[in-house]
């Protein structure tokens, strides 16, 4: 458990370590670069009640392998870069609150199946969802940046099917 009153987790507190849970106190605002990353043994991370996170940073949780399950808290509006490639994530629900999803933010999370984007989110970031399980996404319809390549499934056999909203 983290302490209450702790605004960030800093890069590379945990990274590496061997930690299997973590709670995130509420008063948290941010989850800095590679703070857990490396983490293989993580298999949970919970928000206190009336979080303040805002932003997690790249690589934050990148290569935390046992990371199945994480229910991010209204307020998040950015996760950047890499944040959790190589997760064990398997399904990924954006806050009501989250605008911004980096590039290959779940990159290589293979058993990702199931991605319910918000109608608010105004950026996809390249490669966001390479490498997973995803077999549909719906683009909300006020998205700003759709880059080429977004990689729905890079390197897999499944069938994909990418849903935009009309004149996109």
């Amino acid at each position: 458990r983290l302490p209450s009153g702790l605004e960030a987790v800093g890069r590379y507190w945990f990274a590496g370590s061997e930690v299997e849970r973590v709670l995130v106190p509420a008063s948290v605002r941010e989850i800095s670069e590679s703070a857990f990353l490396g983490c293989t043994w993580l298999e949970s991370v919970e928000f206190g009640e009336g979080s303040m996170l805002e932003r997690i940073w790249g690589c934050a949780f990148k290569h935390c392998l046992s990371l199945k399950d994480v229910t991010l808290p209204d307020g998040l509006a950015r996760i950047d870069q890499n944040a959790f490639t190589d997760s064990a994530l398997k399904s990924f629900v954006a806050p009501v609150s989250l605008r911004e999803i980096g590039g290959a933010a779940f990159a290589g999370c293979g058993e990702l199946e199931d991605v319910s984007l918000n109608e608010r989110i105004q950026r996809i970031g390249l490669l966001c969802f390479s490498g997973t399980a995803v077999k549909e996404l719906a683009i909300p319809k006020q998205i700003a940046e759709t880059p080429e390549g977004l990689g729905i499934g890079i390197g897999h056999d499944y069938t994909k099917v990418l849903v935009l909203p009309d004149g996109l």
